[in-house]
């Protein structure tokens, strides 16, 4: 899940970047702060 999240994350990133849109930028943030998270709870 973790690193569907990243993937997503990444191009988010990519398409907030490429269309200046800071809507992509806040969804590719929140996609990286859920995967950090379950990367901190379910993998100690």
């Amino acid at each position: 899940m973790q690193y569907v999240l990243l993937l997503l994350m990444a191009a988010l990133g990519t398409a907030g970047y490429l269309t200046d849109s800071m809507w992509l930028w806040g969804l590719a943030a929140w996609a990286l702060i859920t995967a950090g998270l379950i990367e901190m709870i379910y993998r100690p």
